[in-house]
């Protein structure tokens, strides 16, 4: 299985391919991806019958020893150089809002039937002293992250269903 924590329905994948492995004295499968740090992705790591090999970019001999060198000047010392170049399988983002065991508790297989959409942002840029939450029920129904320009984005985030939407909640430009 290639890329196997870009699978967007990971779980089920799993359990697909582990159905095939009945027959034979060794039934095995290999799957290769960046260590993301998904439940699924956790769970393999942990088991006993996982075998988990670990290659870093700088040991890539194919790769370019010019393109190698790039990469790591370009991440060196971020979670990006750990994790994608390093092959590290980081459970947490050291200062993140959201710790990942706290979202795989609370997550639901789909949002119930909405009576209203607030589209909400709040990026790195924003973040000061202070962020206010209201604490009630709240579904993520997509992330539309990236780095765009804010013509880009509210393109992006156009309500596509206005007459349930309640408006946008996104926080001033604090950089000027």
């Amino acid at each position: 299985m290639e890329e196997v924590a870009a699978q967007r329905r990971l779980k089920d994948a799993i359990t697909h391919r582990e159905m095939g492995l009945r027959i034979g004295s060794n039934p095995h499968y290999i799957g290769s991806t960046t260590p993301k740090p998904r439940t699924e992705i956790i769970e393999l790591t942990e088991r006993s019958d996982v075998i988990v090999p670990k290659g870093r970019t700088r040991d890539a001999i194919h790769l370019p020893q010019e393109q190698r060198d790039k990469l790591i000047r370009r991440h060196a010392g971020t979670a990006t150089e750990a994790q994608e170049l390093d092959g590290e399988l980081l459970k947490d983002i050291e200062g993140a809002l959201w710790k990942r065991v706290v979202l795989d508790r609370t997550r639901v297989g789909a949002a119930p039937p909405l009576v209203r959409i607030i589209v909400a942002g709040l990026g790195q840029a924003y973040i000061a002293d202070r962020n206010g939450f209201v604490r009630q029920h709240a579904y993520v129904l997509d992330d539309l992250s990236g780095r765009m320009s804010p013509e880009e984005c509210m393109e992006l985030t156009a309500p596509r269903e206005p007459d349930r939407w309640a408006g946008s909640a996104a926080p001033g430009n604090r950089a000027g």
